[in-house]
């Protein structure tokens, strides 16, 4: 009789009293994890009232400041219009480009001089940065890399960047060559 097999019943009885505390024991934990999280969520809401002002009434101002200094205006200047060669995609690629910078209007005829005496090499600077470009900076939608390259540029020629507000692309149209 000892060496008898207990019977499934028994089988099944032992392993239900067994996960009977297992699964007393899981509710239990969820439910003290549970109310510990409520609690800190209590606490947390009290905090945030006590140390939080109420709602408080604004006005606006009644009285209307005006400037006292004009909004500063400025000029267009055109600074070149050309065509130069790329082949950085390994076919060549003429691109018809129109550069205007802004500058402030008390500026204006100081720069457009100091552009004007140095037409050819300000050319030669824009033409180096087109030739030297990525195509994927020319086919930036707002240009911003060859904006950059031409204020810098600009500002070397000029010996003070400061003075240009803006460089402007307004024409920067591909013509591929070479059918």
């Amino acid at each position: 009789m000892a060496d008898e097999k207990p019977k499934p019943k028994e089988q099944d009885a032992k392993a239900d009293s067994a996960a009977a505390p297992a699964k007393k024991g899981k509710t239990k934990l969820i439910g003290i994890v549970g109310g510990i999280m409520l609690l800190e969520g209590v606490g947390v809401f009290a905090a945030v009232k006590l140390m939080g002002g109420g709602a408080h009434d604004t006005h606006a101002e009644e009285s209307l400041n005006i400037a006292t200094q004009p909004a500063p205006s400025f000029s267009e200047i055109q600074v070149v219009r050309l065509r130069a060669p790329n082949n950085k995609d390994g076919q060549l690629i003429l691109w018809s480009v129109e550069v205007v910078i802004r500058v402030p209007q008390a500026e204006q005829q100081k720069i457009a001089d100091a552009m004007k005496a140095n037409e050819k090499t300000v050319q030669d600077r824009i033409v180096r940065i087109i030739r030297s470009a990525e195509s994927q900076y020319l086919k930036e939608d707002g240009l911003e890399t060859l904006r950059r390259q031409i204020r810098f540029e600009l500002g070397r020629v000029l010996e003070d960047e400061t003075k240009i507000v803006e460089v402007l692309v307004p024409e920067c149209t591909p013509y591929p060559t070479g059918f």
